[in-house]
């Protein structure tokens, strides 16, 4: 299990949506997690950082295997890009004679972390012969690693540069929803999950979450999956994992997606049920409401959510309603498709 450590909730909210975290009992606020891993808020500064991560650790160092510290990040050299996520090698402190290593093999971006905010030039210019990305916890954070004995990794995303003060702060806020996405995309390549069990093949990145029902579906879908593509390069390349990667979805929506692309494979039938009803909720959605069927095609009853703001949905609803064919939909359950 991973402990993903932020300072603020602004960097960590991608992950806190689309990860399904919840808040957990402790001595403090900001620490959660989900079925696959942890997530602590630690607060800003080198001190706050150390004493958080150190309490966590004190108690559920027994869980994790690693601590990822993520987060926005200056840049003190011309040479690192604003909006660019850096895999960190080595952590520096100000004042501080050890440093600590990265457990990312391809790193090559050293950081310091200090303990004031950086605003003058000749500041940004003397801290450059250390490292030429600043942050203020990120050394705090793998001091209390050192102690549990926890390997230390560190994704930060480039927010500004030394010297800016006009409005700083609030840029980074109004841009904290694209930074945490950054963050979360590039943990996602360096943080492969298997989605079931340790000895399932099927291992996806953290572009996919998966929910109870969603794992043990796959679950159950894995086995079949494998007599029917034993040869594990052909069932991968029948998956598509790759394509499923680059949509523009929620981590449940792309599992959701993945779930049905393995019932299609193994019953092309319910590929051709599916294809059938592919209309039917088009005018539902006109009215502001969403048309759903059995996720696993199993039966034939609908789903019909929406809210009702004005009378222009009431008279196309019922025009959707009125234009619904039912008959159809029960041939198409029944086996008697349209070719």
């Amino acid at each position: 299990m991973d402990l993903l450590v932020f300072a603020h909730a602004n960097e960590a909210q991608h992950f806190l949506k689309e990860g399904g975290y919840k808040s957990m009992p402790f001595h403090f606020a900001g620490l959660y997690r989900n079925e696959q891993n942890m997530l602590l808020l630690c607060g800003e500064g080198i001190g706050v950082a150390r004493e958080k991560m150190a309490a966590t650790l004190a108690v559920h160092s027994g869980e994790i295997s690693r601590v990822v510290n993520l987060g926005v990040c200056g840049s003190l050299s011309s040479q690192a890009e604003l909006e660019t996520v850096y895999s960190i090698r080595t952590v520096y402190g100000q004042d501080c004679f050890k440093s600590f290593s990265s457990h990312l093999g391809d790193s090559r971006w050293d950081l310091i972390s200090v303990r004031e905010r950086v605003l003058k030039d000749s500041q940004a210019s003397e801290l450059e012969n250390f490292a030429p990305l600043i942050d203020r916890e990120a050394w705090g954070i793998a001091a209390a690693c050192e102690l549990f004995k926890i390997p230390f990794s560190c994704l930060k995303v480039v927010s500004d540069r030394p010297g800016e003060t006009d409005g700083v702060c609030q840029k980074v806020i109004e841009k904290a929803p694209l930074y945490s996405k950054l963050l979360f995309e590039a943990y996602a390549e360096q943080a492969p999950l298997v989605i079931n069990d340790p000895q399932s093949s099927l291992t996806l990145s953290a572009l996919f979450y998966a929910t109870t029902s969603q794992k043990n579906r796959l679950k159950a879908l894995q086995s079949s999956l494998e007599l029917k593509f034993p040869i594990e390069a052909e069932r991968l390349e029948s998956l598509d994992l790759p394509q499923l990667e680059q949509l523009e979805l929620t981590p449940k929506q792309r599992t959701s997606l993945l779930i049905e692309r393995i019932g299609d494979l193994l019953n092309p039938f319910q590929k051709d049920i599916r294809q059938q009803l592919a209309e039917l909720p088009k005018p539902f959605e006109k009215a502001g409401f969403s048309l759903k069927f059995d996720g696993q095609l199993e039966s034939k009853k609908m789903h019909l959510n929406g809210t009702i703001c004005d009378q222009r949905q009431v008279v196309q609803l019922i025009a959707a309603l009125k234009e619904l064919p039912y008959q159809k939909i029960e041939n198409i359950f029944n086996g008697k498709l349209d070719v």
